[in-house]
């Protein structure tokens, strides 16, 4: 039995071979890519297939990126907080950790931490100034009132014009170099200067895992 005759061409392209070009079985009119020129009759494909063609492959790439970071983040995202409205301890002089802290196994794919930590601080003796500073460290968590680990943030103060008086704060700061499998922990180190003992209160610390694509 013969084959039945090729389509007609519409709007009046020439008939294009099926077997050139990767789109040409579904219906495109590109046998040479990416130029998409009929090279027996030089007729250019229509504008609306050359468009259909650059936003698949957009599509197609796109498609690709997503997958593979979908990936990288199952292996090493990581994520914990923990709320503390009234810590354990308060400084009465000298810098020691809070007690608010939050300890973490670093997973595989991961070796930097992004850490954030909000509240209210203040002093509890008019004129005396309260001091924060986010502090890191590896191995279990330290007990309150512990030395300061690594220094991870910017020291903030705030001298209270009032007893108890209390400001908003907020710090962060990333930690580097995490290593797979080992403990790490973060915690707030506080201080008080000037008389009377810090008051540093309704914490809110996070610890977020960074991934990038293609590390």
């Amino acid at each position: 039995m013969a084959s039945p005759p090729p389509p007609t061409p519409r709007s009046g392209i020439a008939t294009v071979s099926t077997a050139a070009g990767r789109y040409a079985s579904q219906g495109m009119i590109s046998p040479v890519e990416p130029s998409f020129v009929d090279p027996t009759t030089g007729v250019l494909a229509p504008v609306s297939f050359r468009f259909l063609y650059g936003l698949y492959s957009d599509i197609q790439a796109l498609q690709q990126q997503v997958a593979q970071l979908q990936s990288v983040l199952a292996a090493g995202q990581f994520s914990a907080s923990r709320q503390t409205p009234s810590p354990p301890t308060q400084s009465t002089g000298g810098a020691i950790t809070l007690g608010v802290g939050i300890s973490f196994t670093a997973p595989a794919g991961n070796d930097r931490a992004f850490v954030a930590i909000d509240g209210q601080m203040g002093a509890a003796n008019a004129g005396s100034t309260a001091l924060a500073v986010l502090s890191w460290g590896t191995g279990a968590l330290p007990a309150p009132g512990s030395s300061p680990g690594n220094i991870l943030s910017q020291l903030i103060s705030y001298t209270s014009p009032t007893a108890n008086a209390q400001t908003p704060f907020s710090e962060s700061g990333i930690v580097s170099g995490l290593v797979a499998g080992t403990q790490y922990w973060v915690d707030l180190v506080v201080g008080c200067s000037g008389g009377g003992n810090s008051n540093v209160t309704s914490i809110d610390l996070n610890v977020f895992g960074l991934v990038e694509a293609g590390a």
